[in-house]
């Protein structure tokens, strides 16, 4: 099932404040993977949580607050997504209203912004070329507007040498469709990481999803490129 533990320093020493546990714990669901902190607000991973018990290892995390000395379960989080050992939770990383969470079976990272309410995912974010054994979101960070994935078993610079991706989000993602290379300026860059995807048939170039390669996927892009970031 798993636990997570708050210590809190008292001035003198760390003392432990609270036990949290899930809501809905699951034999085997690895509570407590990962874990991050800011503040008052704390999220805790199961990676191995099997959600509606149809599928194994799909992952998923959960935020506590903290009010009058007591951590309360607040919402859990998954992914838009999520399939079968994806590991959901792989790695975490929380910073004021964004949550950052990695799935390292499924090489992407989810990006989960507070609204003031509910927390809700507000991006998706898997790099061009990558691919499910490449373990992107194996670690992740937040600073400020930037966040940082590592991919440990990344081959570009030699088998297993590993990289390390970093991506400003000073735009929404989700509406910035064109914005492939994540850095929030739409450029050639975009339109030369789009020509690779699509020769690939990655399905970052899939832009009407409908799984397939073809003109109307290029005709999206465009249009997604000339509108820009909002």
């Amino acid at each position: 099932f798993g636990s997570a533990y708050i210590f809190r320093d008292n001035g003198n020493k760390w003392v432990q404040e609270d036990e949290i546990h899930a809501s809905d714990a699951e034999f085997l669901g690895y509570f407590g993977y990962a874990v991050a902190i800011d503040e008052n607000t704390a999220v805790v991973s199961a990676t191995n949580s099997e959600g509606n018990g149809s599928f194994r290892w799909i992952g998923a995390s959960y935020v506590y607050r903290h009010n009058a000395g007591v951590w309360t379960e607040e919402q859990r989080i998954d992914a838009s997504d999520a399939a079968e050992q994806d590991y959901f939770g792989s790695s975490v990383d929380l910073e004021d209203d964004m949550i950052l969470i990695g799935a390292d079976g499924k090489s992407a990272a989810y990006l989960f912004r507070h609204d003031g309410s509910t927390w809700n995912q507000d991006a998706k974010l898997t790099p061009v070329g990558i691919t499910a054994s490449d373990e992107f979101g194996q670690s992740v960070a937040l600073f400020g507007n930037t966040a940082v994935v590592g991919a440990y078993q990344d081959d570009d610079a030699g088998t297993n040498a590993g990289s390390t991706f970093v991506y400003e989000l000073g735009c929404d993602l989700e509406t910035c469709l064109a914005d492939l290379t994540g850095d929030g300026v739409i450029n050639f860059f975009d339109v030369s990481a789009f020509l690779i995807a699509f020769n690939n048939e990655d399905p970052t170039a899939d832009f009407t999803g409908d799984g397939s390669f073809n003109f109307f996927d290029v005709s999206a892009f465009l249009l997604a490129y000339a509108a820009g970031c909002p």
